[in-house]
């Protein structure tokens, strides 16, 4: 829409998949929103000639691009608030229930709040030390996206420069800011209502588009053997951090020591099978430990408390599960 000449039916797709986004998930329905109104304050940042655009093309697309953006936003918007009004949410509507936890977050955030918050709970010299493969894999969770950043930075300051900056690749630039604050800047203050972890694959579309805008701007003004290394680093570096980052390794993790695992194995499956078959009393509290208490809460199948790991062994489990339970767990863990 930005780019070409687009007809009445490209416009009609790019409405059908709006709707489907908006009917297949909240949080890609609110972060569309986000791009789409990036896309009309892209426009009316470069109306009202911050960057001093005198090309006759812009003032030729500008007035369509903005109506029918405009059109878009507000019709994703009332669609997004009617169907968030009708979904069910524990006793009450989606829509409500998230107005009433964010008005709740942003009362209890505060720069101030958090740090008398942190002085209080987090006593001096307590906090727990890590190790150093700890360390390592929290600066490798984060290493892939630090580069891509800097190359965001980089095509950001190239496509503001006044030849070279268009209303898609503004829009761009503006969809990367925006989701930034969701991502790093609100959550600083405590407000976590958007669920800033799912924002990095959406975010990180326009930073490949911008960074992608930037690369030939590093290579024309910068020395061509200090490039080829950089580049051969970067091609080394991105790749092996993303592949061995948490996010990217939920089911298998590269450090299974570190690295927490989200999935289940078939031994494991097979113990909750054995957890719903022998715990038939589902009034009683039965105690077991990770995975499967956390799987077995989800399914409100059966009360379940977390136990606590002892020389390899719950605690508590023999008084809380049949015998032969004991024996299929011990078989199990063997």
């Amino acid at each position: 829409m930005l780019r070409i000449d687009y007809k009445p039916r490209d416009f009609g797709l790019v409405v059908f998949f709006s709707v489907a986004v908006i009917l297949t998930h909240q949080i890609s329905a609110f972060i569309m929103l986000v791009f789409t109104g990036s896309g009309l304050l892209a426009y009316f940042g470069l109306g009202l000639g911050i960057f001093d655009i005198g090309r006759p093309s812009w003032e030729r697309s500008s007035t369509r691009e903005s109506v029918n953006l405009t059109g878009l936003l507000v019709f994703d918007l009332g669609l997004i608030t009617f169907m968030w009004s009708l979904t069910p949410h524990h006793g009450n509507s989606f829509l409500m229930i998230i107005l009433d936890y964010f008005v709740s977050t942003v009362e209890k955030s505060g720069v101030g709040q958090l740090q008398s918050t942190n002085a209080q709970n987090i006593p001096p010299n307590v906090m727990p030390q890590q190790t150093l493969m700890q360390s390592i894999v929290e600066y490798l969770d984060v290493l892939g996206f630090l580069l891509l950043l800097l190359l965001t930075i980089v095509g950001c300051l190239y496509i503001i420069r006044q030849e070279n900056i268009s209303h898609a690749t503004f829009t761009c630039v503006i969809a990367t800011v925006i989701m930034l604050m969701f991502v790093f800047g609100f959550p600083m203050f405590g407000i976590t209502t958007f669920v800033p972890g799912r924002w990095y694959p959406f975010v990180a579309a326009p930073m490949a588009v911008i960074a992608a805008i930037g690369l030939p701007y590093l290579v024309k003004n910068t020395q061509p053997s200090v490039m080829v290394v950089v580049l051969l680093l970067f091609v080394v570096v991105f790749p092996a951090a993303s592949i061995l980052a948490s996010e990217s390794t939920q089911d298998q993790p590269a450090f299974t020591n570190t690295q927490t695992r989200y999935s289940y194995t078939e031994s494991e499956l097979a113990a909750m099978q054995a957890i719903d078959t022998y715990a038939e009393n589902k009034s009683k509290n039965w105690v077991t430990d990770h995975p499967y208490a956390t799987a077995i809460e989800r399914t409100e199948s059966h009360n379940m408390e977390s136990g606590a790991i002892q020389d390899g062994k719950v605690a508590g489990y023999e008084r809380n599960l049949t015998p032969e339970w004991n024996n299929y767990y011990s078989a199990q863990r063997r």
